[in-house]
């Protein structure tokens, strides 16, 4: 069994951050990247750890910020993992170059192929949907559904999107406070919604009402 943990890398300015979450124990850590801290949470002695992470690329013989923030990630994930004797493996999904007017909605398309092409049977699948265009966060998402129903065996464990919200100044620099949301029920009620079928919407709604404790 795989921990598999998928991202879109950061594609502006690292800047700092400190992020906060009532879904998850983020106290006392310090980390650049969202994931970061699901990957400290799972991790276990004797893991095999896949991190695939899809890095925009700049023009060719040019190096952009999610190429340098994708190795800042790496950095943060060995020693996240030190000491702790897993298997570690870094697999990149490469973003062309930024899009323009000339790009083709087929794109979005070849990265949801992509990134189930990385889901085995058998995995644990971490996911963090925060950071780039919106249509590769989105076509992660399919890509979970997918895999989570084609592929034996395969369980969403965390999906995650962190909201950026107002700066503050901590010793004369703004630092960004950043909220991480478990979004991993979302997920699931789509998986719900999806054996739903006309002529349903009275029972289904009475079940909504069952999960969805408002």
């Amino acid at each position: 069994m795989r921990k598999v943990f998928l991202s879109t890398m950061l594609i502006g300015n690292n800047r700092p951050t400190k992020y906060v979450s009532q879904d998850f124990a983020v106290a006392g850590k310090n980390y650049a990247f969202p994931l970061s801290y699901i990957l400290d949470g799972a991790v276990e002695e004797g893991d095999h750890i896949c991190v695939v992470t899809a890095v925009n690329h700049g023009k060719e013989g040019t190096t952009n910020k999610a190429e340098e923030n994708y190795l800042a990630y790496q950095e943060e994930v060995k020693q996240i993992v030190t000491g702790r004797k897993v298997d570690l493996e870094f697999v990149e999904i490469p973003i062309p170059a930024e899009l323009n007017d000339h790009s083709s909605s087929s794109i979005f398309n070849a990265f949801f192929k992509k990134i189930t092409e990385q889901i085995q049977d058998d995995d644990r699948l971490y996911c963090d949907v925060t950071f780039n265009l919106k249509p590769y966060s989105i076509s992660m998402f399919v890509a979970l559904a997918y895999g989570a129903k084609a592929v034996n065996n395969v369980k969403v464990e965390n999906l995650i999107y962190a909201q950026k919200f107002t700066g503050a100044e901590k010793d004369g620099q703004r630092v960004d406070t950043s909220c991480i949301y478990d979004i991993t029920g979302l997920f699931y009620l789509n998986e719900l919604a999806s054996h739903a079928e006309p002529g349903q919407r009275e029972g289904m709604d009475e079940l909504l009402k069952f999960i969805i404790n408002e």
